[in-house]
């Protein structure tokens, strides 16, 4: 691995382009995935992979990469193994059955104007024999296979386009694997593997009541809202809180700001203190018309009915905690 400080026609491509947000997918997902971004990059040695893209242009980057490779290997094998929290509560048996026979397109629904099955991008999942109680979360069996092509659904195009306009940095870097497979050491080589597409990989849903804000850009606060386009706030500021969580629309308790609000804010953000209070306080504002952040697409559940929309969720609701 050669490291220089010179500039280039790829160091010149970073400088050129500004990455947009990417909200990170949770540990637990991993044991599920082959490839763990949203954009793909499957590949046999994420080892090699995570390190290369936690590492930093140093003197020394070639002498540790080695142990830094063997370090992240055993934190991902440790993320494999984790399990997603558990949903607080009981759950309506007949509304979770009812919900997952909407997901599964086993039963359709009142209008099926813009309706997709769930299970299509996100898998599909079945009760296991001894887990025969559905006022319980967990004890699913999860079937995915959703990572082997990215999917279009109309959301937020910014970030795959950089990733792909960014490829040549990615192809430099997986030639590193004629080097490593010369020292016969192949478990060392950080490779890219792309998908082709404009869209992302849809994740697998398990624990997905926890993981607020949703889609790949974190632009939506809560899955209610995934689930009808139409309450998705433009400009919203969340509740800084991490023990307020909204456990019936599952995601971020937050409140919608005016366009005028958000920029009363910026212009005192624009002259506090780096560490104020004021200024920390970005970091819960979100506004969907900034570059990488639209809240678009992803419509499949507009046309259901409230009561279709509550069985929906109370199934993915139930899928979390033991024996996952």
């Amino acid at each position: 691995m050669i490291v220089s400080y010179e500039d280039n026609e790829l160091t010149q491509l970073i400088k050129d382009n500004m990455a947009p947000p990417v909200d990170p997918m949770p540990w637990w997902l991993m044991k599920y995935k082959e490839r763990d971004y949203w954009y793909s990059d499957g590949n046999p040695h994420d080892g090699a992979h995570f390190s290369f893209n936690f590492s930093s242009t140093n003197e020394v980057a070639n002498d540790i990469h080695e142990s830094h490779v063997e370090s992240t290997s055993k934190a991902l094998a440790f993320a494999r193994s984790t399990m997603s929290p558990i949903y607080p509560g009981d759950l309506d048996a007949d509304l979770v059955k009812k919900g997952a026979d909407l997901f599964h397109g086993r039963v359709e629904p009142e209008n099926m104007a813009g309706f997709k099955s769930c299970y299509e991008c996100h898998g599909s999942y079945t009760k296991k024999a001894n887990a025969t109680n559905f006022s319980k979360p967990g004890g699913w069996h999860v079937a995915y296979e959703g990572d082997a092509e990215l999917q279009n659904v109309a959301t937020d195009k910014s970030y795959n386009q950089i990733v792909q306009t960014l490829r040549p940095i990615s192809e430099h870097i997986t030639g590193l694997s004629e080097f490593y497979a010369a020292q016969e050491k192949p478990e060392l080589t950080p490779i890219f593997d792309h998908l082709e597409g404009k869209g992302y990989v849809p994740p697998p849903l398990v624990g997905v009541w926890a993981t607020g804000p949703y889609f790949h850009n974190g632009s939506v606060p809560t899955v209610e809202q995934v689930l009808n386009s139409k309450l998705r706030p433009g400009i919203w500021q969340r509740d800084p809180s991490p023990f307020n969580y909204d456990l019936d629309a599952m995601g971020l308790i937050h409140e919608d700001l005016t366009r005028e609000q958000y920029e009363d804010n910026l212009e005192v953000i624009a002259t506090a203190p780096a560490n104020s209070k004021a200024s920390l306080d970005t970091m819960f504002m979100y506004d969907t018309d900034a570059f990488g952040r639209g809240n678009m697409g992803h419509t499949f559940g507009d046309n259901l009915s409230d009561g279709e929309r509550d069985a929906i969720m109370e199934f993915l609701k139930s899928r979390s905690g033991p024996d996952m």
